[in-house]
């Protein structure tokens, strides 16, 4: 083992001190916190496609689903730079476990925000819940009936609803989007989604066939935050989390080649090792430049954009722009990090149980996100030459759906 050396990728985010959380420093020394039992189960999550309960626990504890929800329901409403830096430090140990509790926070955080008071004290009113939900709209209908609305349809890539209390979920009425919330035990899963990467989300579809949800749990459209201030009414900071998920998952893979580049053998190095060879020493210092200068910029943006929005600028078009493509180039970097750690690792990375295949395959999958979509760089570009852009190229802004808080869409890079 290497020997405590200056931390690969420093950790500083330099938001002004009165913008964050009083609660961030606990909160992110509870998530690093968690390594050891997270990595500890991380394998057998990939393997059952759902997190141990020992993992769930865990995360359940220190309060991070509350991070989303407005103070006057028990939620803390922590600011969007420490809700990344949390999910970072859980990604710094299993990208699947950090992604579960990012998408957990973001919807409970969307039904504490986008719910009738009603509704609120009904999902509110017990044990804190976890949720999931999916409001893309392909063939889903709902119909109109006496008190209420009734669905039918499925929903796939759900992330985290075999972890959930409740969910929500879209379909059409009438052509307009209509927006149900109901227990998770009212839908049937369905776990025919076989996935390479990010594996342990317990991320299946659901089925609803008439289901019947009253209209007080049902979501207005267009949604509008009942609750909370800029934090939960600027689309942009339900995105960001996935700042932290990248970051982490990248440091993970860093400190991976940093532990194997500076090992000491005592017996003659098999072909293709490059434990002590400058090969390996060059590609470590590149790799953590890159990923500090990635990581960074990221972190940069996105305090510049919450401290507008905390004094009442929600962000331009412009600037949602940038802070795309921003996060994109920070998936590149993560995907050329993980890549290049498994690599590195030689012949030890081809077993399928190896931790940074998991890594780097999770990364992969992470990127593929239509959030992080190669379009955005097209956009950042056309932005920057001052030419007029297709508005179908800024992703997370391609439907009305996409403004909201905690809805935002699910679906491969194009």
């Amino acid at each position: 083992m290497l020997a405590a050396a200056t931390p690969l990728v420093p950790r500083s985010t330099r938001a002004p001190a009165l913008l964050r959380s009083p609660e961030r420093p606990q909160l992110v020394e509870a998530a690093a916190s968690l390594r050891d039992v997270v990595r500890r189960h991380a394998p057998r999550a990939g393997k059952d496609r759902t997190l141990a309960a020992e993992v769930l626990g865990a995360l359940r504890g220190p309060g991070f689903f509350r991070m989303a929800a407005p103070r006057d329901i028990g939620g803390l409403a922590v600011d969007p730079v420490t809700e990344a830096e949390v999910i970072e430090e859980l990604a710094a140990a299993d990208a699947s476990t950090a992604w579960t509790a990012m998408i957990g926070i973001s919807a409970v955080g969307s039904l504490a925000t986008l719910c009738s008071q009603r509704a609120v004290k009904e999902i509110f009113g017990g044990q804190w819940p976890a949720a999931a939900g999916n409001a893309t709209v392909t063939t889903q209908t709902a119909r109109r009936v006496e008190g209420g609305y009734t669905f039918t349809g499925t929903w796939s890539f759900m992330s985290g609803v075999r972890h959930s209390d409740w969910v929500f979920f879209g379909a059409r009425h009438s052509g307009t989007l209509t927006i149900g919330v109901a227990p998770t035990t009212c839908l049937s899963l369905t776990d025919e989604r076989q996935v390479v990467g990010v594996a342990g989300t317990g991320s299946c579809s659901v089925t609803a066939q008439e289901l019947f949800v009253p209209d007080h749990r049902i979501i207005p459209f267009p949604p509008a935050s009942r609750r909370g201030g800029p934090r939960h009414t600027v689309m942009e900071f339900s995105l960001t989390p996935t700042i932290g998920l990248l970051a982490g998952a990248a440091r993970h893979g860093l400190a991976a080649v940093r532990e194997h580049v500076g090992a000491v053998r005592g017996a003659p190095q098999r072909p293709g090792d490059v434990s002590g060879r400058q090969h390996g020493q060059r590609a470590l210092a590149e790799l953590d430049i890159k990923l500090a200068a990635a990581r960074a910029y990221a972190y940069q943006t996105l305090t510049e954009v919450w401290t507008a929005a905390h004094a009442g600028s929600p962000p331009s078009k412009d600037e949602h722009v940038r802070l795309m493509a921003v996060m994109t180039h920070l998936a590149d970097v993560a995907a050329e990090i993980t890549v290049t750690a498994m690599r590195l690792r030689g012949d030890d990375a081809a077993y399928l149980s190896d931790p940074l295949r998991r890594n780097a395959r999770d990364v992969i999958v992470a990127a593929q996100h239509v959030v992080l979509s190669e379009r955005n760089y097209e956009s950042y570009g056309q932005m920057l030459i001052g030419r007029a852009r297709d508005p179908g190229t800024d992703a997370g802004r391609s439907s009305a759906i996409r403004s909201v808080p905690g809805l935002e869409p699910v679906g491969p890079r194009p």
